[in-house]
């Protein structure tokens, strides 16, 4: 009987014994389990400043086409200006020794890419960032001297010049004009044959460059619906849009470009025109039996301009007003198109074809374009589909009084919202959802009223993201176009022979209306941020 208090407590014991070791062993496992990896790169642990999203990666576009002043540091700590360094194309390409993609870049295409900029009449400099994550002189120069390098590198002293130019990260590229005017910027890693795209993207200016590739499609002032890409050659088809003529129209007028201007009317004149309305295509030659009432309505709003700002347009003005408001306006309604041969009208009223503001600019010429604007602008007002998905309806069915569309096409989908914005109809859900989409870094081809991607429109169009950068501007919302913009520039290449142009190269199409909304994308942002 006295034996159970014993076996009693050795019970206890071994039980303890038992939770005590279990105990340590789940410790143990834990942490282990928790422990961060080791550093790769580096052994300095990463500060909060450092970037850990996609978008913060990306060069901040707002700072280009502006002049900086900034100094830098040699070996021997003399300071260099950067107004010093202007005379010629410069690249600065900063970096840090403990970056892993630096040192990859140095093993690999860095050396190539250097002697490219040399050919081309470019200096490149190396930068480090001085005091970030406890990079020195010291530190810099011996991570060059591995890589047998003799051209030394820069320092900029708490990455201040770094911070100022817009970069995110390292490596990164900052491309300069003679003039010292920031051009180009870029995280990419260019090889020889990038580095001189880049430069002769960088030397001209994205805006230029748009134009010379347009201008590489364009015969007799009329520019090619899509090119072939095959050889390292463009091969335009043979298809003709009014709408892109519209458009260039317009960028004549936003750039001063009169013989631009009367280029592209004049195509549109002797090659597309009957009855005072354009056909919508030309195909080798031959015209379409329809119009687009929305390319005739730009086209006609661009006139209007064109005699404000130069003079010498009253007839043609007079010409094509008087047959878009005579035939292609029924009920109220600027309906879609109209058959040339017969003028019959479309009983179709899509959204997108109602730019509010055009037909507001051309009431000052013809007092019934008011009432058509008023009704375009409640038709506006009341298509958005959801508090969900708040994009705006597809068309309008006038006999029912209902919005109809099983898909919305975003290129489409992104100029009733252009249009709305820059008539300034309220819209403030639409645009809070397509910056919260934008943030997200992507948005699809098509989507469903329902807000789902369509099946089959699962990819990224240039387009898309160079009309919200419009969209962005004409609402007065620089962050949104900011994003845009930097959503837009992931779509580009520096392949020939698009350079700095925006399409595949792989065979396939490069479509004008991408390089076109690029192009007005790239002006507006342009004019915006120098305001």
């Amino acid at each position: 009987m006295q034996q159970k208090p014993l076996t009693r407590l050795i019970l206890a014991l071994c039980l303890t014994a038992v939770m005590i070791a279990i105990l340590l062993g789940v410790g143990v496992w834990m942490f282990i389990s928790v422990q961060p990896e080791a550093p790769v790169a580096t052994p300095v642990p990463a500060t909060n400043a450092e970037l850990t999203t996609r978008e913060d990666y990306l060069p901040d576009r707002s700072k280009l086409y502006h002049s900086y002043e900034g100094t830098l540091k040699n070996a021997e700590g003399e300071s260099v200006a950067l107004t010093e360094l202007q005379g010629q194309p410069l690249v600065l390409l900063f970096w840090s020794s403990w970056c892993g993609d630096c040192k990859e870049y140095f093993a690999g295409a860095f050396p190539q890419a250097m002697d490219a900029a040399e050919a081309a009449g470019a200096r490149l400099m190396l930068v480090a960032r001085e005091g970030v994550r406890g990079e020195t002189l010291q530190t810099a120069q011996e991570c060059l001297a591995g890589y047998g390098f003799t051209c030394g590198t820069l320092l900029d002293p708490g990455a201040a010049l770094f911070k100022n130019l817009g970069l995110n990260s390292v490596p990164s590229m900052a491309f300069f004009a003679a003039d010292g005017t920031l051009t180009h910027a870029t995280a990419d890693t260019p090889d020889a044959a990038e580095m001189s795209a880049m430069l002769v993207y960088a030397n001209g200016g994205a805006l230029a460059q748009m134009e010379q590739l347009l201008a590489s499609m364009t015969e007799n002032g009329g520019v090619a619906s899509a090119c072939m890409i095959e050889h390292g050659k463009l091969l335009p088809r043979n298809t003709v849009l009014s709408e892109t003529q519209g458009i260039m129209m317009h960028h004549a007028l936003a750039t001063d470009n009169k013989p631009l201007f009367d280029n592209s009317l004049a195509y549109a004149r002797n090659h597309m025109t009957r009855s005072g309305l354009c056909a919508w295509q030309t195909v080798n030659g031959e015209m379409a039996s329809v119009n687009a009432s929305l390319d005739d309505l730009r086209l006609v709003e661009a006139l209007l301009y064109a005699e404000e700002k130069w003079g010498g347009y009253t007839q043609e003005l007079a010409y094509r007003e008087r047959a878009l408001y005579a035939k292609c306006i029924e009920g109220g309604w600027m309906r879609d198109y109209v058959d040339l041969s017969n003028d019959q009208v479309s009983g179709e009223v899509t959204l997108c074809y109602q730019d509010v503001a055009a037909m507001r600019a051309l009431a000052s010429y013809r007092e019934g374009w008011q009432a058509v604007a008023d009704q375009a602008e409640q038709l506006l007002a009341q298509g958005v589909i959801s508090d969900e998905f708040p994009l705006y309806w597809p068309r309008y069915d006038v006999d029912k009084a209902s919005y109809t569309g099983n898909l919305l096409q975003m290129n489409e989908a992104m100029v009733t919202v252009l249009h709305a914005a820059k008539a300034g109809i309220p819209q403030e859900k639409t645009l809070d959802w397509l910056e919260a989409r934008l943030q997200e870094g992507y948005i699809a081809a098509g989507y469903t009223p329902e807000g789902q991607v369509a099946a089959g429109y699962e990819f990224e169009s240039t387009a898309t993201y160079a009309l919200l950068v419009q969209i962005g501007i004409a609402a007065d919302r620089p962050d949104m176009a900011l994003c845009a913009m930097q959503e837009m520039d992931r779509l580009r290449t520096f392949e020939e022979p698009i350079v700095g142009g925006y399409g595949a190269t792989n065979g396939t199409l490069l479509y004008t209306f991408d390089v076109v909304q690029a192009m007005q994308a790239w002006q507006q942002w342009q004019s915006y941020i120098m305001k």
